[in-house]
């Protein structure tokens, strides 16, 4: 769409900040330091670790969840954002056309600037693949996310998406959502996406995505996934039918007429490690509940842990307990 001027996509609030987390895209909040909610998500080092990373939470306090993001920034959640990508050679370049772009705003933060950075090879657009491949899933009734730390010996997968069967509670709590929609809930007017189909292709309940827009083989980091014993099938994510050269994997990609392809391999199902699967759904499932307790106010949180102990004085180990104890199912009126 044609918005003053620039050509470009209008998307509501909600989305917006999706699109902004899982790609980096930045709010024109501010010229020298626009906004991105990218990496303010983050909890874990790895799902073989309880130790955490200063993201969403700051120990046990809720630190950058969408509900504190928005209290210092009431624009994330106000009125219909424009996506504008925008094309450059040099950061200098990229810095004179967000100031051009910056004037035409009726209010800050209404347009949201998609870097495209023609200098690199794939213009530096791997999360926007990511974003892709989760949409795809997610619209699909998958649960994913992108950039989900496994042990440092394996990597972090760029994307993954699981289907509500691995989970044996009622499978509607994760039908097509991203990990952190569930720190969205206590937003007025931002609600989760609601009309994702439960579907499950062949046996794909737990897939993992590589993505590759330069000219390097995936096979190796793809296996190192696989290796952990955790997921049933691999994705290569690309913006043609590289895959197809590798038949053992399922790929995503774009045809010529730049529609999006899943086409699935041969291989019915890797070998699973049950051990290995069930504590990373195990993992998955806390993180979720992390998000959920992260729309709640300290003092609401200190409540619900019905201890003496200050929530900022809360043993780590202990604030854990809670979380694993905590019934998501009930909380959320299921």
């Amino acid at each position: 769409m044609n918005y003053r001027g620039l050509r470009a996509f209008e998307i509501s609030a909600y989305d917006a900040f999706i699109f902004s987390t899982i790609t980096g895209s930045q709010y024109l909040d501010h010229c020298d330091f626009p906004f991105t909610s990218k990496g303010l998500m983050k909890l874990f080092q790895s799902n073989l670790s309880s130790k955490m990373v200063t993201g969403l939470w700051a120990g046990t306090i809720p630190h950058y969840s969408p509900r504190n993001l928005i209290k210092d920034r009431p624009f994330l959640a106000e009125g219909i954002k424009y996506l504008l990508p925008i094309a450059f050679q040099s950061e200098t370049e990229f810095r004179r056309e967000i100031e051009k772009v910056a004037e035409l705003q009726l209010v800050p933060g209404q347009i949201l600037v998609h870097r495209i950075e023609s200098s690199k090879e794939g213009c530096g657009q791997e999360s926007l693949l990511e974003y892709l491949a989760c949409e795809y899933f997610r619209s699909n009734g998958y649960l994913v996310d992108n950039q989900i730390p496994l042990a440092q010996k394996f990597g972090s997968p760029d994307w993954m998406a699981i289907s509500p069967a691995c989970f044996s509670t009622d499978k509607g709590i994760f039908a097509g959502r991203y990990l952190f929609e569930y720190g969205m809930n206590s937003i007025q007017g931002w609600r989760p996406n609601e009309t994702a189909k439960i579907v499950e292709p062949l046996d794909r309940n737990m897939l993992v995505g590589e993505v590759k827009v330069e000219n390097v083989k995936p096979k190796k980091q793809v296996e190192k996934y696989l290796a952990s014993g955790i997921f049933s099938h691999a994705v290569i994510t690309s913006t043609d039918s590289l895959s197809s050269k590798l038949p053992e994997y399922d790929s995503f990609f774009f045809d010529s007429n730049w529609k999006t392809i899943f086409s699935q391999s041969e291989v019915i199902s890797r070998a699973q490690n049950k051990v290995e699967a069930e504590q990373f759904q195990n993992f998955v499932l806390t993180m979720i509940k992390m998000f959920h307790l992260s729309n709640f106010s300290n003092e609401y949180i200190q409540e619900m842990l019905r201890s003496p102990v200050a929530l900022n004085e809360l043993e780590l180990k202990d604030f854990l307990h809670f979380v694993e104890e905590f019934d998501l199912a009930k909380a959320l009126d299921i």
